[in-house]
């Protein structure tokens, strides 16, 4: 390890969705801080343990992966990993020569996995990067720096688990920066489609530990969508011999056009009624969902980390049954509540599914799942939490900030209430906790805090500034002028998206008698 770095990102490299957050993160901390993006260090577990702790950890991988071959190892897998925080002995066993390594590290060491927070809180400052919705008792690790999670709720969970509340850090959904630049242009195309007759598109992802029962359930769909007449587009990972055996059974469907969209000119279209999209590392992967997400109608996924898609990005989702681990079937309840997701949960089911597309386009059923599933939420977490890490590493002067994308100042305080502003209202607090508007006698925005001395005080004013800094990052390059922004910070306040956190920004004109 680097001793003179501030900053490292240690992953377990399980899977595919943990890591995947911290790709996001790195993702936009490059985009706001390119040069000390530079100075991070990437490290895998296996690059810091040795002997048996590495085959130890060799070994949770591989349970992991036995987990997902259905049956009793799946029910096992499932009851060891839903039993709670790791054991004291499991963490020496795993975690001695990780903690030997980072025991005298003064910089933030950004985590992805509760085994690795948990091993590391005792001995330096971790930034545990839980972007789960779900929370279950082993995600609840108590002493970290900063826990960053999506939703206000899954904060509430971890808190009653243990996890200290100034600790806590809600950022919103940590979808892939590149997919957050094309959601909008995707929801809008995707809504046009179902209002027609056109064949459908549907994708179909491979989870990273390629459970056997989803595979099933996966071919028999597709099957099933093409034969409809629709479009099949099969999304494999960074798995060259597991795909070649995939593309073998669904070329018993139909001809297989192969696909990596990254790498080639050529993307699949609507000649294309079974694609097996190709990767050759997870960022390559990522890559190729950014290109083909748009033109999807909905997709078929295990409740893990693409559940922020349908929750976020509007895409509806078919879930695939049987969940694995504890976080899948938290995330699938969370999704299914919140309309935008179905369960596939047996082969006889995806059979079916052609059938079941139909009648969910024909009833509108299918374009309702796509409106609740957009600008509901945030899907800015990974912008938000390489914000915080950033001022962390590197502090901004006193005073003001800049945000990023934007010509706009935030000046602290106070606000010129000559003219309309907004106040923060948290929903803990039942009570004004800031003033934002103009800043007196300059073309600037003024942010005036008004929270008491309180516990909680300064977990509120993060959340607020996350909140505002998410706004203005958003709206910030389309205002022409400071009034022009302030138009549109008066319209997405009034806009269902506005709940970020559990602040609440109420538009004020000081000309009304009522705000």
């Amino acid at each position: 390890m680097n001793d003179e770095a501030s900053l490292v990102a240690l992953s377990t490299e399980i899977g595919r969705g943990h890591p995947a957050y911290v790709d996001s993160v790195l993702a936009e901390l490059n985009r706001q801080r390119p040069t000390l993006a530079r100075e991070v260090e990437r490290l895998a577990v296996e690059d810091v343990v040795t002997g048996a702790a590495r085959t130890a950890w060799r070994l949770a991988r591989r349970a992991y992966q036995l987990g997902a071959s259905g049956g009793a190892a799946t029910g096992a897998y499932n009851r060891l990993r839903g039993s709670g925080p790791p054991s004291a002995a499991q963490q020496r066993l795993l975690g001695a020569a990780l903690r030997e390594r980072f025991r005298d590290f003064n910089g933030i060491c950004l985590v992805e996995h509760p085994l690795t927070a948990a091993i590391l809180a005792p001995v330096c400052r971790v930034a545990y990067l839980h972007a789960e919705i779900a929370a279950p008792a082993v995600a609840a690790v108590p002493g970290t720096w900063r826990t960053f999670v999506p939703l206000a709720e899954t904060a509430e969970r971890l808190a009653a688990a243990g996890v200290e509340r100034d600790a806590l850090s809600v950022t919103g959904l940590v979808v892939e920066p590149a997919l957050v630049e094309t959601a909008e242009a995707g929801y809008a195309s995707r809504v046009a489609r179902l209002e027609t007759r056109k064949p459908l598109a549907v994708g179909f992802f491979v989870s990273g530990a390629w459970p056997r029962p989803h595979l099933d359930r996966i071919v028999t769909a597709a099957e099933s969508v093409v034969a409809a007449g629709h479009r099949a587009l099969v999304f494999a990972g960074p798995d060259p011999r597991r795909t070649e055996r995939l593309g073998t059974r669904l070329s018993l469907i139909t001809t297989v056009s192969l696909s990596n969209p990254h790498r080639s000119s050529r993307a699949p279209g609507p000649s294309d009624p079974l694609v097996l999209v190709t990767s050759r590392d997870r960022a390559e992967e990522t890559a190729n969902a950014a290109l083909l997400l748009p033109s999807l109608d909905a997709f078929v996924a295990a409740a893990h980390e693409r559940t922020n898609w349908a929750v976020g990005l509007g895409l509806p989702l078919f879930a695939l049954l049987p969940h694995i681990g504890p976080f899948a079937p938290l995330n699938f309840d969370f999704a299914r509540e919140h309309g935008c997701c179905l369960p596939l949960a047996t082969v006889a089911d995806a059979a079916l599914l052609d059938d079941r597309l139909d009648e969910l386009r024909e009833s509108g059923e299918l374009a309702r799942m796509a409106a609740v599933g957009w600008h509901r939420l945030p899907i800015d977490g990974a912008a938000r939490i390489a914000l915080e890490i950033a001022g962390a590493v590197e502090p901004p002067a006193a005073g003001s900030f800049v945000i990023r994308h934007s010509s706009f100042v935030i000046v602290r305080g106070p606000v010129d209430r000559t003219r309309p502003w907004f106040e923060a209202v948290h929903s803990a607090f039942k009570q004004n906790v800031a003033r934002i508007g103009r800043a007196p006698g300059e073309d600037a925005v003024a942010l005036e805090d008004l929270l008491p001395a309180d516990p909680d005080a300064a977990r509120v004013r993060a959340q607020v500034d996350a909140d505002l800094a998410g706004k203005l990052e958003r709206l910030g390059p389309l205002a022409e002028s400071v009034d022009r922004l302030f138009e549109l910070l008066r319209d997405s306040c009034s806009h269902p998206s506005n709940l970020y956190t559990e602040v609440h920004w109420l538009p004020v004109d000081p000309e009304s008698a009522e705000p």
